[in-house]
């Protein structure tokens, strides 16, 4: 039994994570698990890292593989596995997928393991390659087409943004859709076999709060001018009317947080700086204005960046705000989730090491 605070309201809890495999909660799998890593980060595709002791004790034949024999080998290419973690009334998914690689260690004098390594839903999008046109119309409509293509649903917010024609060239599904939702500043990320995608300022996955000494147990901040400018912009020609095109941006969706951004801070320390995206190539002044709103916001939100470590929480996911406190009035603000690992071994419990993003500095 391990206390996390962070998770729930109750005291005392199992933090074992519990390993459900085809629908149903394998007891034996969860027994035997010695560690579990499952990373997310931004541009979906999570993965899943589960070792067993792979022996267990029968009541006939003694001591004997685990997972092996042909009575109990679940744990195969290709099985459904789902992680959830939490109080039993209330227990929260961290990962749903397919096992894509097995992994077994034996050593003289060593208790055998066996390692499970899986990726969620959107393994299907990475592995399908193809060459295709999309017609002109709206982000949401290609991300519906390539969401359908691999068997999910699409769940968008804000993706009514115009886009095409657009080429698919020899390239993933998954790598299309992540260079399309880029381009306007959008993220995706899956849960199930729901494929979500809206703009990264968008914060859709709920707020935790972690104080320091608490369930915050870790933390590095960093305060960075290197990439921060006051505006972005972009000139060229439409290609199609050979008209001038210009675009400026100063943010509109810089995310969580408050206090001063780094542009304000920028002007007082070095004075006015402005980036000119002249590397970029567009179509019309639409996309000229969504190339540079991307570019600044991208910038802005990198000001303050932090990494760290919290009790373990299922609910600290990608596209989550994080608020810090118990760390001074510089860094303590709201932060945009970039990136998680949920860890558990038995030496340490059920942890959360997270990194996160912030346009914004008490300073």
């Amino acid at each position: 039994m391990t206390i996390q605070p962070a998770a729930s309201d109750l005291a005392v809890y199992s933090a074992r994570p519990r390993m459900e495999i085809a629908g149903s909660e394998d007891l034996l799998a969860t027994r035997l698990m010695r560690r579990l890593e499952m990373r997310e980060t931004e541009g979906g595709l999570s993965s899943l890292e589960v070792q067993f002791e792979n022996a267990a004790t029968g009541s006939a034949d003694g001591a004997d593989f685990a997972f092996e024999g042909s009575a109990n080998d679940q744990l195969s290419l290709g099985a459904e596995i789902r992680v959830v973690t939490g109080p039993r009334d209330d227990p929260q998914e961290i990962f749903q997928g397919t096992v894509s690689a097995l992994e077994l260690v034996l050593e003289i004098g060593k208790t055998p393991a066996l390692t499970v390594m899986a990726e969620d839903a959107l393994m299907a999008m990475r592995l399908a390659r193809r060459t295709r046109l999309f017609e002109a119309g709206t982000l949401q409509s290609v991300a519906e087409t390539l969401a359908g293509d691999s068997g999910l649903r699409l769940e968008a917010d804000g993706l009514d943004m115009e886009t095409g024609p657009d080429l698919q060239l020899n390239e993933t599904d998954l790598g299309f859709l992540r260079r399309l939702l880029g381009r306007h500043d959008c993220d995706c990320q899956i849960v199930g076999t729901v494929l979500q995608a809206a703009p990264r300022a968008a914060g859709a996955r709920g707020d935790v709060a972690l104080a320091y000494g608490d369930t915050l147990l870790e933390l590095r901040a960093v305060a960075d001018l290197a990439d921060q400018v006051g505006a972005v912009t972009w000139s060229g020609w439409d290609p199609s009317t050979s008209e001038r095109i210009t675009a400026e941006s100063s943010g509109s969706a810089t995310g969580p947080g408050s206090g001063r951004d780094g542009a304000a801070v920028l002007a007082e320390v070095f004075g006015q700086r402005s980036e000119h995206a002249g590397a970029h190539a567009v179509r019309d002044a639409g996309e000229a204005q969504a190339l540079v709103d991307t570019l600044f916001q991208r910038r802005a939100r990198r000001f303050v960046s932090v990494e760290g470590t919290a009790t373990g929480d299922p609910a600290i996911r990608i596209g989550a705000t994080l608020e810090l406190s118990g760390i001074g009035p510089r860094f303590s603000n709201r932060y945009a989730v970039t990136e998680t690992i949920h860890r558990f071994d038995e030496e340490n419990g059920y942890r959360t090491e997270f990194r996160a993003e912030s346009a914004y500095f008490g300073g």
